[in-house]
């Protein structure tokens, strides 16, 4: 009998979750998370009910569905699980991106990434105050159609006057 009082108690708490998480699972996590967690403490208390049924000596016509939820639910939190990190993950990410974005925009500095091999070319808003400079000469990356004309260009290495003359230029052309 204690093993039926321990699997009363198990059941009680699963249904005692899902009605919380029924009634307040807006205040948990997103919303795949909460459909998650709904089906684990669902397939939790059919197994316990399950798991009841056969030690009270009710019934062993569930038995074949409380292996399977036995089975189940190990899968269902793993499931759970993975979807937290994701989620988490994802909200960490967002965070870093808003954060630099924040140091950009504080600093007034533009960003211009470009990939050599793809050619892709990533800017944000306020890209163009800048002088770039590069190893690559300038006839390379007019070929590839990275700068448009007129876009102020450093070919490395590059003199004092150099830089000065381009920064005099840039500052003239009053951009955004």
């Amino acid at each position: 009998m204690p093993v039926v009082a321990i699997d009363a108690v198990a059941l009680l708490a699963s249904l005692t979750a899902l009605a919380l998480l029924l009634l307040r699972g807006g205040r948990i996590a997103g919303r795949d998370i909460r459909v998650l967690l709904g089906v684990v403490l669902a397939v939790a208390s059919f197994y316990r009910i399950c798991l009841l049924t056969e030690w009270s000596g009710l019934s062993d016509a569930l038995d074949p569905y409380e292996d399977f939820a036995g089975a189940l639910m190990p899968m269902a939190w793993a499931f759970l699980l993975y979807a937290y990190i994701q989620q988490a993950a994802t909200r960490a990410l967002r965070d870093r991106e808003q954060r630099m974005e924040l140091a950009l925009r504080g600093a007034d500095l533009g960003t211009w990434d470009w990939n050599v091999v793809t050619g892709e070319v990533a800017v944000n808003d306020r890209w163009l105050r800048v002088v770039y400079m590069s190893g690559y000469t300038d006839n390379v990356i007019a070929h590839r159609g990275i700068l448009d004309p007129g876009i102020l260009f450093l070919q490395k290495p590059f003199t004092t006057r150099d830089l000065l003359s381009r920064v005099r230029e840039a500052l003239r052309q009053g951009r955004p």
